[in-house]
């Protein structure tokens, strides 16, 4: 896939629609690397209509903890990242068929959130050609013990909320516990199921 000069981070690998592949890789130092990514055929050879060295994700020097990436469904992918040391920044990204970016996508990434250092987010695809995205926000000290909440958003092929969900990320949890990573399940009337542990002061 890539034989660069430079040592390799952090990488993630999805399946496409067509026997296929995505692959995603944070590439230069861990500290200050660059992200890219490459679209595989069934016989792991590199799609001829993507860049040969991949394409550029996201071309800001920086640390990515983590990378991961889900396919769209529509011959496309949705990369994301963390970015930083805590506060950890979720980015994603959406890739078109022919191997560029989304043009109704920021280049730089499409700013998400923030989490905790080691918490992975839950990304799934929607059915409609967007994404889910749900993560616990960071914890923070009330006297007692941490707390934090849980959020989710729904982001669709533009970059945008998708119809009928708020502008801003929906909060689903109360900051009275200390709320671990959730995980995504799709409904079957266009929604999302959320699932997450939570610790507070009744479980002590």
């Amino acid at each position: 896939v890539r034989l660069p000069s430079h040592s390799l981070g952090a990488v993630a690998v999805c399946r496409d629609s067509a026997y296929g592949a995505f692959v995603t890789w944070q590439e230069g130092a861990s500290s200050s690397g660059i992200l890219r990514a490459q679209h595989l055929g069934p016989a792991g050879d590199v799609d001829p209509q993507w860049p040969s060295t991949g394409v550029l994700v996201c071309g800001t020097p920086s640390r990515r903890s983590q990378v991961g990436l889900i396919a769209d469904g529509k011959g496309g992918a949705y990369v994301w990242w963390l970015e930083g040391v805590n506060p950890v920044a979720i980015f994603a990204q959406r890739l078109q068929p022919n191997g560029t970016l989304d043009p109704r996508w920021p280049t730089r990434g499409r700013f998400v959130g923030v989490t905790y250092g080691g918490w992975s987010p839950s990304v799934l695809e929607d059915g409609r050609g967007g994404i889910f995205l749900a993560w616990s926000s960071i914890p923070t000290y009330d006297g007692t013990l941490d707390v934090n909440t849980v959020l989710v958003s729904r982001l669709g092929p533009n970059g945008l909320n998708q119809t009928g969900w708020l502008s801003q990320n929906r909060v689903i949890t109360l900051p009275y516990a200390l709320h671990f990573p959730p995980a995504l399940a799709l409904t079957a009337d266009d929604g999302v199921f959320v699932a997450f542990a939570a610790w507070s002061e009744d479980s002590l």
